[in-house]
């Protein structure tokens, strides 16, 4: 059995069942109609014929009383006996006739008057015969006869009489009857014919709506079919199997749709005429298959659902068994994934539903109430509920609309009177929601809801009210939660367009795509614009990533995902961009998806660019510095040792052999070789120090201080400084660049000390949170140590605290300190080394303040 015979089992056009009946009723009406024709002409012609019996029996009739009258008369003047035999012959005659005529004219009231006065003069009329037949050869009869012979002849007269009456009645109805038996003759074919091409109309019209019903059914049936094929939904058709004693035992697959290959494994047209316990030997587990036949027998609708494991794949079927025709259809909806998202929400919810347990109790509590207003007195009845929701016991005030009035909340007074008003001139209360204040003080919300009603002749007001306080609280704080979710969905749109994010929903199916606004943006067109597909979007690829961009539509369809996530595009106004793509496969709303999101690095691409030169020229710069170390290491020192070796030559054979003036100038020389050879060292040191973490190793900053002070301890001496410090952090990093870093920023304060006050110096250390520091640098850690080192010494302007930390910037002359202009520079140098941060603070005579951030 295919699906067309299932679907002419199952489906029964309805216009063409009425048109089925109409058009058998007009063939009954027409029969009806030519069969009443025909019987009122067959009437007509009885008639006609009745009246002509009519007509026979009357000259029958009286022809016999003639025949009477001259038999007697010819027994009285011929002296005949034999009147005797043929005078009863003529009256059993005569009383057949006026009997049948009797009969005939039953239908006709005037001849049975005319035959009821025959039948009076019939009896005279034998009499009088009978007094004649009798005197016959008596004497003096004469007279007597003769007498009798005239009252005969006077009674034969009105007898004939009233023949005449009777005939000129059959005549006239008769010529009445010929009449209609005519007009009916030429009616009845007439009709006929007008009936037969009227039938024959109404068939043609019902031939035709039944082949256009029979042509929609078709359709109907194509479509139908093409749904069930394309349905998600498992559809089977089963017929009842039978056993030996007629029982109901398994049934037969007579149709299947394609569902079962998706979601069994099953082919249809393999297990069509299966029996269906072979096929689906689960049904026979849990009794489905007995609930199958008591739905057959019964012609109930059932329902069951249960789980199924198809290839070690667990999935959840809701079945409908309906039964029909001779058999029963099955639909089966994969409930898989609903079933999966109601456990997870369960799940989710567990806590949810507790915390609700006492909110789902209270709602269960009947917080209505009810009341009676008699407007036209103005009092009032409430239930006690009523009272208990206004926070008084039953009966504790008298109700009328002045008292209910003063609890109501002062800022939906005015508004409920208005309403009010409004109730009494039309008498058509609408739901309303206003605030009442309790007893306690507590504002509550109250829905009202009434009708006007007839109670003893008069109209009043009888309703309900409702606590909806909760109600309304929580559909406050929706609106907050809705308030709250525009805001972050206007952030989201809003991140979208400053990160250069779009977003996209990409039908696998059938190509169609769905754009967020700022996709839009991205492509320089304005947001829903034009509606995108795959194949439509090509025209924005870049044409030398066009291949790429193919290969990831087919890679993404076959596999979900795609090893290309990097394309170009040309938006509208012509400008190449950088696209970067993650996108992720899923099933929505049953369809094959790829959701994701673009972004739009073109920014970054060229920064990447950028960095790519500057790393080019970066490596040129290393390469050019350590040419210069080299040169400075060895070229500039080679001349600058053999300047400072024959400076010291001439000033050990020819210095007392010098002027004074020559000395001096000697001696700025011999100076200036040795800050010369300071600074190339110190310029060394600068140079040397690289970013090579594979060296780091716990330092505790302890030991290196502690180092700094041995090193430094002559001039500690001589200048009687003070240096405190607490108990200082280990950290990761390079032992002798942290040692350089406290050297110099400790010689640093040595040197510019006040000579009018003893050096002190305090170093300080506390662990910090990232979030904690105001200084904006790349923060690599979560967690910071913070290095205060604070001095009493000259200090300097604010505002130079960022030149400090410059090659060669120097806030003081040369003449006035000693240096090179680099230690600080190193210092910065070391602490960017070990991922963090220095920085200055000072004022002019109050002393520095260094803070150093390095990783905890």
């Amino acid at each position: 059995m295919d699906l067309n015979m299932l679907l002419k089992r199952t489906n029964f056009n309805i216009p063409f069942k009425i048109a089925l009946v109409v058009a058998v009723f007009l063939l009954l009406f027409i029969a009806s109609v030519n069969y009443r024709m025909i019987k009122n002409l067959q009437n007509s012609s009885e008639l006609v014929s009745q009246s002509l019996m009519v007509d026979r029996e009357i000259n029958n009739l009286f022809s016999q009383y003639s025949l009477m009258e001259s038999a007697e008369f010819r027994s009285v003047i011929l002296k005949d006996s034999t009147f005797k035999d043929s005078y009863i012959d003529y009256k059993l005659e005569s009383d057949k006739a006026l009997s049948k005529l009797y009969k005939l004219t039953e239908s006709t009231p005037e001849q049975q008057l005319i035959l009821d006065s025959v039948s009076v003069l019939k009896d005279e009329l034998h009499s009088k015969l009978i007094l004649l037949h009798g005197k016959i050869g008596a004497s003096g009869s004469d007279s007597v006869v003769i007498a009798n012979v005239k009252t005969t002849a006077s009674l034969l007269k009105k007898v004939r009489s009233l023949k005449e009456q009777m005939v000129l009645e059959k005549e006239m109805l008769l010529q009445e009857r010929l009449a209609t038996f005519e007009w009916q003759t030429n009616l009845t074919p007439l009709t006929s014919l007008l009936l037969a091409f009227f039938s024959l109309a109404v068939f043609t019209i019902a031939f035709l709506k039944i082949r256009k019903d029979k042509h929609q059914i078709q359709s109907s049936q194509l479509l139908l079919g093409n749904i069930v094929q394309s349905t998600d939904n498992i559809m089977n058709y089963y017929e009842p199997i039978y056993n030996d004693l007629n029982e109901v035992v398994d049934f037969k697959i007579v149709f299947a749709n394609e569902c079962n290959r998706d979601y069994l494994g099953l082919d249809p047209e393999e297990i069509v005429g299966k029996p269906v316990s072979s096929i689906f030997p689960f049904l026979l587990l849990n009794g489905e298959l007995e609930e199958m036949i008591s739905s057959f027998k019964q012609g109930e609708t059932r329902s069951f659902e249960r789980q199924v494991a198809v290839n070690r794949e667990k999935f959840w079927f809701h079945s409908i068994i309906k039964p029909m025709d001779k058999g029963i259809l099955v639909v089966v909806r994969n409930d898989t994934e609903e079933n999966k998202a109601h456990e997870k929400v369960l799940a989710l919810n567990e806590e949810l539903i507790l915390q609700n347990s006492i909110m789902v109790e209270a709602k269960r509590m009947a917080r209505i109430g009810s009341y009676t207003w008699h407007i036209e007195t103005d009092t009032a009845e409430i239930s006690d509920n009523f009272y208990h929701i206004l926070g008084y016991d039953p009966e504790d005030f008298k109700p009328s609309f002045e008292n209910y009035l003063e609890l109501i909340h002062p800022d939906d007074r005015t508004s409920y009177e208005e309403v009010m008003k409004v109730v009494i001139e039309t008498r058509q209360p609408p739901e309303h929601t206003y605030r009442v204040s309790t007893k306690t003080g507590n504002t509550i919300y109250l829905k009202v809801n009434g009708k006007f009603i007839k109670n003893k002749g008069k109209e009043v007001l009888i309703g309900v009210v409702q606590d909806i306080t909760a109600e309304k609280l929580a559909f406050n704080e929706l609106q907050k939660l809705n308030e709250q979710l525009k805001v972050q969905n206007s952030i989201f749109v809003d991140a979208e367009e400053v990160a250069g994010l779009g977003s996209y929903i990409w039908y696998l199916d059938n190509g169609e795509a769905i754009l967020s606004d700022n996709f839009y943006r991205i492509l320089g067109h304005e947001p829903k614009s034009f509606k995108m597909t795959f194949d439509s979007y090509k025209k924005f690829v870049h044409p030398d990533d066009l291949e790429d961009y193919i290969t990831l539509g087919k890679e993404t369809k076959a596999e979900g995902k795609s090893s290309i996530n990097k394309y170009r595009i040309i938006s509208k106004t012509g400008k190449v961009k950088h696209l970067q793509l993650n996108g992720q496969y899923l099933e929505k709303n049953g369809r094959p998806t790829s959701v994701g999101v673009v972004q739009n690095i073109s920014k970054k691409i060229r920064a990447d660019e950028k960095l790519r030169l500057r790393n080019l020229e970066l490596k040129r710069s290393n390469i050019e510095l350590e040419s210069f170390n080299r040169v400075a290491s060895h070229d500039l020192q080679e001349p600058l040792r053999k300047i400072q070796m024959f400076l010291s030559r001439i000033e050990d054979k020819e210095g007392d052999k010098l002027s004074e003036k020559a000395q001096e100038y000697f001696s700025k020389v011999t100076t200036a070789a040795q800050r010369m050879q300071s600074l190339i060292l110190n310029l060394l040191s600068y140079s040397r120090i690289d970013s090579n973490h594979e060296n780091f190793e716990k330092v505790d900053l302890n030991q290196v201080l502690q180092k700094v002070k041995e090193e430094l301890a002559e001039r500690i001496i001589e200048t009687k400084a003070e240096i405190g410090s607490e108990d200082l952090p280990v950290v990761k990093g390079i032992f002798f660049q942290l040692e350089q870093l406290l050297n110099n920023l400790i010689s640093n304060a040595l040197k510019y000390r006040n000579q009018t006050l003893i050096p002190k110096i305090d170093i300080t250390s506390e662990k910090v949170r990232r979030e904690q520091i105001p200084e904006n640098f790349f923060k690599t850690s979560k967690h910071y140590y913070k290095i205060t080192i604070v001095d009493n010494g000259i200090g300097f302007a604010d505002e130079n605290a960022g030149k400090i930390f410059e090659v060669f910037q120097r806030l003081h002359q040369k003449n006035e300190y000693s240096g090179t202009g680099i230690g600080l520079a190193i210092c910065k140098k070391i602490v960017e080394n070990h991922h963090g941060n220095i920085h200055a603070t000072s004022k002019l005579g109050k002393g520095t303040a260094f803070i150093i951030y390095l990783p905890a």
